[in-house]
């Protein structure tokens, strides 16, 4: 155990979990306990009790993070135990699997109520997705009593969380050589709602506790989220395999940067940004993606697609904000019809997507999975693009 006076539970022992969270935990005097379904990565990290992250940023460094304990899913009631005795919960695991953290989290709280204990508990879902903690805490609760709720309404925070980090794709002979080792950038943004939380707000390194969470998460997803996952998908339909070639391409880059101004207008707009931060904010991702030495694939970035043109998520939403203050999203609309394109035979969403795209159309798939009208403005730009895509790509093939 390392000298810390505060513990954090870690759902999550991949690389946002280790790679992001558990050193900034540990350097503010926290001891780790890392929770995961994959039972050989809870062994390796049980027998080594320290793993390496690896830095990338003007200068590549080694960061060793030791004195560290995992639990499998499966171990519920060691889990619990560990909940009940700590004084931060952090969740990594992506917005799919939340409901599966829940109940485990709840038979935490459940012990730390029989045991009568009034310490706060602050649980920061650190996810993709608005509102994390907010939809992680309907979840915690929803089987509980009166009196439960009561309790985890006084003594247990579930403050919003917004972060923001590219991680490495690690190559498999790497891999064999140090199967813990993560691949990171040397940047990130982590934000917290100052209101979420119960009991004095934790100091915690590299946490920025905001007064606006929500303005910070939608600045986050609708600008890097929207030209991130553009530019996997523009990468891929060039035949691109890493992040910082398709960005480089005059044309991606075009793109991108046509979409990233119309989101940002948008955004600003709605929450009073200043021009410069947005225009810092763009700028910032920009060198971000082309950072060689990560080896970010475009198909990492690009995989789930169907999740990815779900109505509220990273482009049909900022589309949709984008029409409503009167701004012209063509550029995010070719981003979107670009996912169209997206046929990797190893991605189950990107066959889905195939097989509803020859059965319905677009202006279908536009209507079933982002529930856009087929007859609005934004479905007739999409299909427009898409059209456009179609006879650049033959072009390509000449």
């Amino acid at each position: 155990m390392t000298t810390g006076t505060s513990k954090a539970v870690v759902f999550g022992a991949g690389n946002i979990g280790r790679g992001y969270m558990a050193p900034l935990l540990q350097q503010s005097g926290y001891d780790l306990v890392f929770v995961d379904a994959d039972a050989e990565l809870v062994s390796l990290l049980n027998q080594a009790k320290e793993y390496t992250i690896r830095l990338i940023g003007d200068e590549t460094r080694d960061l060793t993070v030791s004195h560290v304990g995992a639990l499998q899913s499966a171990q519920e009631a060691e889990i619990a135990r560990e909940i009940a005795s700590a004084q931060l919960v952090i969740t990594t695991v992506g917005p799919g699997n939340i409901p599966f953290v829940a109940p485990l989290i709840a038979e935490g709280v459940t012990q730390r109520i029989a045991r009568s204990i009034k310490e706060p508990l602050n649980v920061i879902a650190c996810e993709n997705m608005p509102e994390s903690s907010t939809s992680l805490k309907k979840l915690v609760i929803e089987d509980m009593s009166a009196a439960e709720v009561q309790y985890v309404e006084e003594h247990v925070g579930f403050p919003d969380a917004t972060l923001s980090r590219i991680v490495a794709g690690i190559d498999e002979e790497l891999k064999k050589r140090d199967p813990l080792l993560i691949i990171t950038e040397d940047l990130g943004e982590w934000t917290v709602d100052k209101y979420g939380f119960r009991g004095e707000i934790p100091n915690i390194n590299g946490l920025e506790v905001v007064e606006n969470e929500q303005a910070r998460f939608e600045r986050k997803f609708y600008l890097h989220n929207t030209g991130h996952a553009m530019c996997g998908y523009l990468g891929y339909f060039k035949g691109y395999q890493y992040m910082h070639e398709a960005i480089n391409d005059e044309w991606i880059g075009h793109i991108i940067s046509g979409a990233l101004k119309e989101s940002g207008v948008a955004v600003r707009k709605r929450y009073g940004f200043s021009e410069h931060n947005i225009q810092r904010y763009c700028a910032l991702l920009i060198k971000r993606t082309r950072n060689e030495a990560l080896q970010d694939t475009v198909s990492r970035v690009a995989r789930n697609p169907i999740s990815k043109l779900g109505p509220t998520d990273r482009f049909i939403k900022p589309a949709n904000l984008a029409l409503s203050y009167g701004i012209c999203p063509s550029h995010i609309s070719t981003g979107i019809a670009a996912v169209f394109f997206y046929d990797d035979p190893r991605d189950q969403q990107a066959k889905e997507l195939a097989r509803m795209l020859e059965e319905n159309g677009i202006t279908g798939v536009l209507e079933e999975i982002c529930k856009v009208d087929r007859e609005s403005r934004l479905a007739h730009m999409v299909e427009k693009e898409y059209e456009g895509l179609k006879a650049y790509k033959s072009s390509l093939q000449e």
